[in-house]
């Protein structure tokens, strides 16, 4: 893995699971780079239970409508456009 890919990966991956998720609950918002972080997180990590069940409350919010990912958001925008 070159240097600046490794250096991305870090920074990506530098916020723990649970504390990204709190904050995405906070917010409301599942934005763009969360979601690479997630990735990111999903590739590069071995999990606990704590961090699944984070994974879980994500899912459960993005669900409930609680949190909005940005990228849906863009899609409907785009389709609203197209209509």
């Amino acid at each position: 893995m070159s240097p600046w890919r490794k250096q991305v990966t870090k920074s990506l991956t530098s916020q723990p699971l649970q504390s990204l998720v709190e904050t995405i609950a906070c917010t409301g918002s599942l934005t763009y780079q969360q979601e690479r972080q997630i990735e990111c997180l999903l590739v590069t990590h071995q999990f606990d239970e704590s961090d699944l069940s984070a994974l879980d409350r994500l899912i459960e919010l993005l669900f409930a409508g609680e949190v909005v990912s940005e990228s849906d958001y863009r899609q409907a925008r785009r389709q609203w456009r197209v209509a």
